[in-house]
């Protein structure tokens, strides 16, 4: 199974060695059968293998992996001097990573479950939560990282929420940023701002006390336009003529962001069988497991209607937009999405 994820020899037997060497590929099958993507699953595996070098060099059993000493495995890192590691910070993926592989012992037998004590959320915290789920709709995963946050900034800051200031909200979000990668540091500047707005609308703290919250600078999508111009929609539009099914399921892709204003991944979990071509219908099943409907334009209805009468296999009906003749891969990737959300 290792050999799915790395082809370096050295990186093999970086991995088959140590105190997880023989839970390692085990654990590399549940990490691909739970859907995690090859980079996260490297990610996740390095952080086992270095784990059980980590206990084998103390003399600690993998049998006797326990809460403490995950901490004195996460507190060894950043001054680690590990033959076959390297690592230097503490992340979402390295916690995660031993969170998870305890886990799988824990599940397959090896370690024994430690008895976890819950900790209640703190009453404003339990508000946001309630008041997001209601009138959000926010995925379950997604309220997961907004409580982390939530829950990490009042820890950071203190219950009396009067007592906070600019400077203290702007330094607990710089001292997260020094944590964590840049990916895990928007997102818990995210969880912070929504928080904050949260307990504003409540009128609990300060007016703007939001601002304060810095932005992680990232310049990946920095190339893209913020929008395209209408000349600009016309001619991908255009580009997209034709009978074929990839043609029409590239249109209505298109059409789906531009006129309905639909998100990438909203048009994502989108199947052929939720639109309905003559009422000019279509479900979506979004950011929560609820499903709406809204009417969709006949200049969408019509490229779906082209598809089903293109002779599609039967079972196609509950398969995405992107499952249509892809022999070539698809045309249009995730990114180019967003910038026609803002299109006029």
């Amino acid at each position: 199974m290792l050999e799915h994820y790395f082809s370096d020899p050295n990186a093999l037997h970086r991995l088959r060695t140590g105190s997880s060497q023989p839970y390692i590929d085990d654990f590399a099958d549940s990490l691909r059968r739970a859907g995690y993507a090859a980079e996260s699953t490297q990610k996740y595996l390095n952080a086992a293998a270095h784990l059980g070098h980590f206990l084998q060099a103390r003399k600690i059993r993998i049998a006797d992996l326990e809460s403490k000493a995950l901490e004195k495995f996460l507190r060894h890192i950043p001054r680690c001097r590990c033959a076959l590691f390297r690592a230097r910070k503490v992340d979402d993926h390295t916690r995660c990573a031993a969170k998870h592989f305890y886990e799988h012992l824990i599940r397959i037998g090896i370690c024994q479950p430690a008895a976890v004590v819950a900790q209640p959320l703190p009453e404003p915290v339990i508000s946001f939560r309630d008041w997001y789920r209601q009138h959000r709709g926010v995925s379950e995963q997604t309220m997961v990282q907004y409580l982390r946050g939530a829950t990490a900034l009042m820890e950071a800051l203190g219950p009396d929420i009067t007592q906070w200031d600019a400077k203290r909200v702007r330094g607990f979000v710089l001292d997260c940023a020094k944590k964590k990668g840049t990916s895990s540091a928007q997102q818990a500047g995210t969880a912070t701002r929504a928080f904050l707005r949260h307990l504003i609308f409540q009128g609990k703290c300060r007016a703007g006390l939001d601002q304060a919250v810095p932005a992680v600078a990232h310049w990946k999508l920095a190339a893209l336009p913020p929008c395209l111009s209408s000349d600009e929609l016309s001619r991908l539009i255009a580009a997209c003529d034709g009978d074929s099914p990839g043609r029409l399921r590239d249109r209505a892709i298109i059409l789906l962001l531009v006129r309905l204003g639909l998100r990438a991944g909203d048009v994502a979990k989108l199947r052929l069988a939720d639109i309905e071509c003559r009422a000019a219908r279509c479900a979506l099943r979004a950011r929560s497991v609820t499903k709406c409907g809204c009417l969709c334009p006949r200049k969408l209805a019509t490229p779906c209607s082209g598809i089903w009468n293109a002779g599609l296999p039967l079972n196609l009906p509950n398969a995405s937009f992107f499952a249509i003749s892809l022999r070539s891969g698809p045309v249009f990737r995730p990114w180019p999405y967003r910038p026609l959300l803002s299109a006029p």
